[in-house]
């Protein structure tokens, strides 16, 4: 068996190197929002992501994707809807509702939200979340959990 010269590991010692464009955004502001479950730490969360210019939502069931993207549309915000399973794109939309794996972090929101956070040490689907705070191109990013 002969193994291919140019094979090089991947290097996973510098996670703040992985998202240069994350990185880039100054002042990029997180806050937490912990408490027990029905604390309103979602609502106040998403209240913040209304009422920004552009934001995106990730959680962690396809059901609360389509929950905000629904309760986001309510408000007169256009909003697109990305889950593994559906894609509701809307014409000119400002936000995204989305499962945390299909966050996009190739474009830029002015605020975010990250439900469920503490699923960031799952260790099935831990990565998306790790992947979503560090990578996500956005000015204010918003952590609810317990």
């Amino acid at each position: 068996m002969r193994l291919c010269r140019n094979f090089r590991a991947v290097d996973m010692s510098n996670p703040h190197f992985w998202y240069p464009k994350a990185r880039e955004i100054k002042p990029r502001n997180i806050i937490c929002h912990v408490g027990p479950t029905n604390s309103g730490k979602t609502y106040n969360a998403l209240k913040e992501l209304q009422n920004a210019k552009s934001g995106i939502y990730g959680g962690p069931l396809r059901l609360l994707a389509w929950e905000v993207c629904d309760k986001l549309r309510g408000q007169g915000v256009r909003c697109n809807l990305r889950t593994g399973q559906e894609r509701d794109v809307v014409e000119a939309a400002t936000h995204d509702s989305c499962t945390v794996e299909m966050v996009d972090l190739s474009r830029h929101y002015q605020c975010a939200v990250l439900d469920e956070v503490q699923l960031i040490g799952d260790s099935d689907r831990g990565w998306a979340w790790t992947q979503a705070l560090l990578g996500l191109c956005a000015s204010e990013i918003h952590l609810c959990g317990i």
